[in-house]
């Protein structure tokens, strides 16, 4: 007669036998209780990917994202005055849309290839995230990747950097979310026209 093993012993196997797998260590034997619990182990991760891969952009948490979203969908505010939202200080900030190239960044911030990756370590991958920096005398004091749930400053039809002064923004409900939210687009209140969009009006005034 075998001997049995506790309830807590089997567990502790079964789990030793799980997690070797997962790391290669032992085959994995195709048996028909096996194949069921991976087709069940792949649903749950599919599911859980497309969750947190949809809230992850909505709920980044860096300080601007967290002052931002108390502002403007906790308290409600209709305007925002990004200075008074900062826990640090700044003379310049930009903001970068969703899937700009970190050569891009680094081409607008004046930071060297060589220096680039090291000073911008982000790139935005999704729709629903975009990458803010802050400088204080040419140097950046502050950078994070921003969820535009939190409030959303696109489109950045305006001239960069924006100061303190001038970075006021409206905030603006403008539909809902792929949840069904309300979605709040943070208008900036005394644009300045971008440069191209200064050579396109040169150009339609010369002809």
């Amino acid at each position: 007669m075998g001997m049995v093993l506790p309830q807590k012993m089997l567990n502790l196997r079964k789990a030793k036998v799980v997690m070797g797998i997962h790391k290669g260590l032992w085959p994995l034997r195709h048996t028909h209780a096996n194949q069921k619990m991976n087709l069940r182990l792949v649903a749950i991760s599919v599911v859980l990917a497309l969750f947190f891969g949809c809230e992850s952009a909505h709920w980044l948490g860096g300080p601007v994202a967290k002052a931002i979203k108390k502002e403007v969908r906790s308290a409600q505010k209709t305007e925002i005055h990004l200075s008074k939202l900062t826990p640090f200080e700044w003379d310049e900030a930009y903001f970068f849309d969703p899937y700009t190239p970190r050569r891009v960044i680094c081409e607008d911030l004046g930071i060297s290839m060589k220096n680039c990756p090291q000073e911008i370590a982000d790139e935005s991958t999704n729709d629903g995230e975009m990458f803010l920096v802050f400088r204080k005398s040419g140097k950046i004091v502050h950078k994070e990747m921003y969820g535009r749930f939190n409030g959303d400053f696109t489109p950045i039809d305006y001239a960069l950097p924006l100061t303190p002064e001038t970075a006021i923004f409206d905030v603006i409900e403008d539909g809902v979310s792929s949840k069904g939210k309300p979605w709040f687009r943070l208008k900036l209140r005394s644009a300045l026209p971008t440069q191209k969009m200064q050579e396109q009006a040169k150009l339609t005034y010369e002809f």
